[in-house]
């Protein structure tokens, strides 16, 4: 069987399709990995270091003997969660409501892992090949409530610009009711004092939006 091809031929016309954020990412270290090392910054030799580590892990052979430290751990954690994703379609989740042996071992390594990186990167201790290799993974986010929110504030948006009022709580569209509920938990956490400033300035912004009393 041959190899899959990053094109597609139809009509007679090469249609190339766009590089994954994985592929730019080697991409950009291959081309580094031509510098001396007197011309890197630490954070690019570290940096480097993670991206040949990766390449070694990729091409060894069955039962080859690898390097055990801190970078081959992340790395294989990587390729875990990365096999994870691929095998569930979702990245791993760690949900307390649930009981304590419903959830593998496996998921709750994972889930872990997945804290401890947002960590890191909040703390600033990742190095730049790190975060942009996380970034890579689908599904993976540094900051998933933000990624919520932002998410809710554009349907609540495009509510108004499909509808041309704001969402209401007596509608028999579910999609709506919730739309107004979220609407009412964000006017509470503005009088509550606890909602970021950059919230209130994208709220403030909409259309027919009101703070209310």
């Amino acid at each position: 069987m041959s190899s899959p091809v990053p094109h597609a031929v139809r009509a007679g016309k090469m249609l190339m399709t766009e590089p994954s954020a994985l592929s730019l990412l080697h991409a950009d270290y291959a081309r580094l990995r031509r510098l001396g090392p007197d011309e890197l910054t630490a954070d690019q030799a570290l940096s480097l270091t993670c991206f040949l580590r990766e390449q070694q892990l990729r091409d060894a052979q069955p039962g080859e003997a690898q390097i055990s430290d801190a970078i081959t751990r992340w790395l294989q954690n990587v390729f875990a969660l990365e096999n994870f994703i691929a095998r569930l379609n979702r990245m791993p989740r760690e949900n307390r409501r649930l009981p304590a042996n419903s959830i593998s071992d496996e998921e709750k390594t994972l889930t872990a892992f997945v804290r401890a990186q947002r960590r890191a990167f909040a703390g600033a201790r990742l190095c730049t090949y790190q975060e942009r290799r996380l970034a890579a993974i689908e599904g993976f986010s540094f900051h998933p409530r933000d990624d919520v929110w932002i998410s809710r504030f554009r349907e609540y948006r495009d509510f108004i610009t499909e509808n041309g009022r704001v969402p209401r709580f007596r509608s028999d569209a579910g999609r709506e009711r919730s739309l107004a509920a979220w609407a009412a938990k964000q006017r509470l956490s503005y009088h509550r004092g606890r909602l970021p400033r950059e919230r209130v300035l994208a709220l403030s912004g909409l259309d027919f939006w009101t703070w209310g009393r």
